[in-house]
């Protein structure tokens, strides 16, 4: 019974290792999107600065080109928004890491839990072995020191 117990056990190990393996692939995937979209984040800041400190500098164009100024408004506006929606992004990005990395602590505490039954039940099966043995010996013992009186 314990045997089949264990093999059952062994298979859950197995099952649960590969689920790991997702899930800290899941983990990458989810850390790699963070990371492009903060260095996305990172571009669009800078954009705006440059762009900034070009229409306060000497070569911006003149104030009465309403063209250009109204370009650049309407652009900084748009742009502004695309930075909002992408800090926005990178909230749900970082939830979903945070998610993906609480499932793959849960499922290391599983993992664990299944390893030490594991541990468990060979320690148990190992200690009854050498009990039989010794068992086995003791028997053996009597029998020959039986003999051995039995001839004397």
């Amino acid at each position: 019974m314990e045997e089949m117990r264990l093999k059952g056990l062994i298979s859950l190990k197995e099952i649960q290792t590969y689920e790991q393996d997702e899930i800290r692939q899941r983990l990458q995937q989810a850390l790699g999107e963070e990371e492009r979209i903060q260095a996305h984040i990172l571009d669009i800041t800078a954009d705006l600065q440059s762009n900034h400190e070009y229409m306060i500098s000497e070569k911006a164009p003149p104030v009465d080109d309403m063209f250009s100024w109204n370009g650049y408004r309407q652009w900084e506006l748009a742009t502004k928004k695309a930075l909002e929606s992408a800090k926005a992004s990178l909230q749900e990005a970082q939830e979903r890491s945070d998610s993906v990395r609480e499932e793959l602590v849960n499922c290391q505490k599983l993992l664990n839990q299944t390893d030490i039954v594991i541990k468990k039940i060979e320690t148990e099966a190992r200690a009854k072995k050498e009990e039989d043995e010794q068992n086995q010996l003791d028997d053996l013992t009597q029998i020959i020191f039986t003999r051995r009186h039995k001839s004397v």
